[in-house]
């Protein structure tokens, strides 16, 4: 069985909750093991950055809501 997990690394990732329990874990692996650029998308309702660590220094971390089109949108369009 081929490993896909390979074609992600280096690539731009959007993680959206990227603060949530899951989330975190995603963006550190994603930026310490698969080297990706990585933007955070969270409204910080349930969390806070400093869960990243020092990871948060590492990504570009927004602080909007995924309901919010209008700032939303041209993340997904870089």
């Amino acid at each position: 069985m081929k490993d896909y997990r390979e074609n992600i690394k280096g690539k731009k990732v959007l993680v959206t909750g990227g603060l949530g329990f899951v989330g975190h874990n995603l963006v550190k692996k994603l930026v310490n093991q698969y080297n990706c650029e990585v933007i955070v998308v969270d409204d910080c309702s349930n969390s806070r950055p400093e869960i990243l660590g020092k990871t948060i220094h590492q990504v570009d971390f927004k602080k909007i809501s995924v309901l919010d089109k209008e700032n939303l949108f041209p993340l997904i369009e870089e």
